[in-house]
């Protein structure tokens, strides 16, 4: 009886998951929700690098691929603020009029006067911000 009772706390043990664990997708499509997981801000010297963030910051693209919403300011690095504003951005294939397969990029997302280079490097889809010293932020698929 002892062995039997032992094999249901163990089924029980092994059934237990944690709810603060987050289910990521593989991130092959990019259709869907993608949540931020890691920042990368360079102070200036070349030293930094992404590391983990906390955050409920999120963007979601359109099946066509032509929108997305977010509630990050697309252009800036207030992914800690607060702020439950959800904003905007189309999709699009070229930056400042040139072809973003030529730099390396995806595709752009562009709000009002702001665009920013995106690259979709399954699992991430990393956005690459308008920074002297560098910095970007790195999304995980959690929706399709």
């Amino acid at each position: 009886m002892k062995t039997v009772l032992y094999f249901f706390v163990f089924l029980l043990v092994l059934s237990c998951s944690d709810d603060d664990d987050q289910q990521f997708l593989s991130g092959d499509s990019i259709p869907g929700k993608w949540l931020l997981v890691e920042a990368y801000i360079d102070p200036g010297d070349g030293s930094g690098e992404y590391e983990e963030v906390n955050s409920n910051r999120y963007l979601e693209f359109t099946d066509e691929m032509s929108l997305i919403t977010t509630n990050i300011p697309v252009c800036s690095l207030e992914f800690n603020s607060e702020t439950e504003e959800i904003y905007s951005g189309e999709i699009v294939y070229d930056y400042q009029g040139q072809p973003v397969d030529e730099l390396n990029a995806d595709f752009v997302i562009k709000s009002g006067d702001c665009e920013v280079l995106v690259t979709h490097e399954p699992p991430y889809i990393i956005i690459y911000l308008n920074c002297i010293e560098g910095c970007g932020l790195k999304f995980r698929k959690i929706s399709d």
